[in-house]
């Protein structure tokens, strides 16, 4: 029976441990979970404010670039025209 006794002093030993462990993580949720939460908070905002800028410039790109093709066209019409008008 000594075993036994010594198993179930153990065991309660180990639940006493478990105990005090899961008292310690629910004190540190409370205490570090309001500023988790404030930090998820900044970094979807941030996210976000990234996301949209980067669309922005992206189009902005993209126009500037349409625009400069639209510019290349337009000169190598008139060459033409001008080369052309010269051939006659």
């Amino acid at each position: 029976m000594a075993l036994g006794r010594d198993a179930r002093a153990r065991l309660e030993d180990t639940q006493a441990q478990v105990s005090r462990l899961r008292q310690q993580v629910e004190a540190l949720v409370k205490e570090i979970g309001p500023s988790v939460s404030d930090m998820a908070n900044r970094t979807e905002e941030a996210l976000s404010s990234a996301t949209g800028i980067t669309r922005a410039q992206a189009k902005a790109a993209l126009g500037d670039i349409t625009l400069a093709q639209v510019s290349l066209i337009v000169v190598a019409a008139a060459a033409g025209w001008a080369v052309g008008r010269l051939m006659r």
